[in-house]
């Protein structure tokens, strides 16, 4: 009686030559996609020709010129010397003429006075007298860079940007009582006010202003009821004024940094609202400042709901300090007298704002130069393209080329062109993505996703090349 099924072997598709053929086309399928993937996975690295350590140190020039009829002698000079080993002074090279030697360069004067110091542009008057000397290179190096390391360690200013957006915000605790503010003229204060300044650091920074009013911003603390009636907030109180959760801040309007100026009512359950000193004493001073973020000004209304230009004087003049102290803007040395001058900064203000803020952005773009070499380096699948390393490049450029400028604001533009292309390379989204995605990740990846493939077809293979040498040893039996 015949099987009722049919031998494996005898049926069209299992014949070894077509079992060999579906092998074949398996790894022939496997071969060619190889490339491709490969040529989809691969990272590119680019070479960096960076050697941070072959650039030349930068040293910003500025020339002091003292008046032929009183030389100074080399006392005054070895005490600007002195002051100029500090660390903060490393980056400025002062060097001292009987006339103007470079138009390019920095020069500040030391002109002869009969009255009492002061300075005009870059003017320095001075009664130049036997005792006058060490005082006078005080003044010198104040009016340079009067910057210390232990001002830089207090991070009240901001990190430079081409770009800030001042965001005024008008805070009313509680309007339901009906005694708040309903309306600011911001624009017309900012107008009167910050418009001379805003035009004197326009060659720095570039500015977008919004404002807004809120009515209702309640206090993250408890205001604390003094002895007289009042109400008044600690220190301790300050550093969580800031009500993130009920208070609506933010903005998308663009990505540039925001430095917030903050008007607050409170609620006539609060009024009036002081601030404390260290000593628990209610201060003076009505505002606090918020280091690399803003300001605040307490503000107990008069019997008015809108407030004029006039009203403002004062909450403006403290929001114009704030942004002074935020822009790191030097304050005039004690021993200049206030002499009349035109509204926003003086020329020497200026021009220090400029040397300050180009030796930070030297020293911010070569550690960032510095960290991108240190992460390609340690991080082999790290990918460097084209836009990398050409922001790199133009960073590099833009230091090189420091070494030939003289100008401060030429120097100024090329720092922060370097700081910015640095920058753009070290947060670029090529190599940021690759930072959360290790070649471990790839692994836990791609195993489960071959192995189930690769396997069966690998013992496919090892079986039918084992049955071919079978078969060609069962050939040659026969011929012997």
């Amino acid at each position: 009686m015949p099987h009722p099924f049919r031998d494996p072997g005898t049926l069209p598709f299992q014949s070894t030559s077509i079992r060999r053929t579906i092998i074949a086309c398996y790894c022939a399928v496997i071969l060619a996609a190889t490339p491709l993937w490969w040529l989809t996975t691969s990272i590119q690295r680019l070479p960096l020709n960076l050697d941070i350590n072959s650039l030349h140190p930068v040293s910003i020039p500025v020339h002091v010129v003292t008046s032929n009829a009183h030389r100074l002698d080399g006392e005054f000079r070895q005490a600007v010397q002195q002051s100029l080993s500090s660390k903060a002074w490393k980056a400025i090279d002062v060097k001292f003429f009987d006339t103007p030697q470079d138009t390019l360069v920095q020069t500040y004067h030391i002109r002869p006075s009969d009255g009492p110091t002061y300075v005009q542009g870059n003017d320095i008057f001075y009664p130049l007298t036997d005792s006058s000397t060490p005082i006078l290179a005080k003044l010198l190096v104040d009016l340079i860079y009067p910057f210390t390391e232990e001002h830089d360690h207090r991070h009240v200013s901001v990190q430079y940007a081409p770009r800030y957006r001042l965001a005024f915000s008008l805070l009313n605790e509680d309007a339901a009582d009906g005694d708040h503010i309903i309306d600011w003229d911001i624009q017309g204060a900012l107008a009167k006010y910050f418009s001379p300044f805003l035009k004197s650091v326009s060659s720095l920074h570039n500015f977008t202003i919004e404002s807004q009013v809120q009515y209702h911003a309640p206090l993250s603390v408890q205001a604390r009821t003094q002895e007289d009636g009042s109400f008044a907030l600690s220190q301790e109180d300050l550093a969580v004024f800031i009500n993130s959760a009920e208070w609506s801040l933010s903005s998308s309007v663009s990505n540039d940094p925001v430095l917030h100026f903050i008007l607050f009512v409170p609620s006539r359950d609060h009024r009036p609202l002081r601030i404390l000193d260290l000593d628990g004493k209610p201060s003076s001073s009505s505002s606090f400042i918020l280091p690399q973020w803003g300001g605040v000004v307490m503000f107990n209304p008069p019997e008015t709901q809108v407030l004029r230009v006039d009203d403002l004087l004062s909450p403006s003049a403290a929001f114009l300090g704030q942004l002074h102290s935020l822009l790191g803007v030097p304050r005039s040395p004690a021993l200049v007298n206030h002499q009349p001058r035109e509204a926003g900064l003086s020329s020497w203000q200026l021009d220090t704002m400029l040397r300050k803020r180009s030796i930070e952005n030297i020293r911010d773009s070569q550690d960032t130069l510095r960290s991108i070499v240190r992460l390609v380096n340690q991080i082999e699948n790290m990918p460097v393209g084209e836009k990398v390393r050409g922001a790199v490049d133009a960073s590099l450029a833009a230091l090189r080329q420091l070494q030939s400028v003289r100008s401060t604001k030429d120097i100024f533009r090329r720092s922060a062109d370097a700081v910015h292309s640095a920058s753009s390379a070290f947060f670029s989204p090529d190599m940021l993505a690759m930072l959360y995605f290790p070649a471990e990740h790839k692994y836990a990846v791609y195993t489960p996703l071959f192995a189930s493939g690769l396997i069966p077809v690998l013992g496919a293979v090892v079986r039918e090349i084992k049955a071919w040498k079978d078969e060609r040893k069962l050939a040659r039996a026969k011929v012997a």
